[in-house]
């Protein structure tokens, strides 16, 4: 089961994800792509330090939501703390060349504003 928390912080949408981000669960994520279009909003954190696993249909919504913000000249920051097992997966997936990866969410601040 994959659980979705937001919060709207500064002009900065944290969506804090828990559990599994495989394929049976990323339809949850694809309606997160409405409210970001609907909103305007243009920066956002993905916190993943509690996703527990993620498969290739996880990844390729993760990037879909990455591809909609870089419309709006929009920044995607990973934040993944000390998870890992999932930064290794980040690392080596195609998403590395795209985003960037945090250790915790107060550092999305300065690097949101530059």
């Amino acid at each position: 089961m994959l659980n979705i928390h937001l919060e709207f912080r500064k002009g900065i949408l944290f969506i804090r994800l828990q559990g599994f981000l495989c394929q049976s669960e990323i339809y949850k994520l694809k309606k997160l792509k409405t409210l970001l279009n609907d909103n305007g909003i243009y920066q956002i954190v993905l916190n993943l330090k509690q996703i527990e696993t993620i498969d290739n249909y996880g990844i390729d919504a993760l990037y879909e939501i990455y591809q909609l913000v870089q419309k709006k000249s929009g920044k995607v920051l990973f934040c993944i703390d000390q998870n890992e097992r999932l930064g290794n997966i980040l690392f080596h997936s195609y998403l590395n060349k795209y985003m960037k990866t945090i250790r915790s969410e107060i550092d999305a601040f300065p690097v949101m504003i530059l």
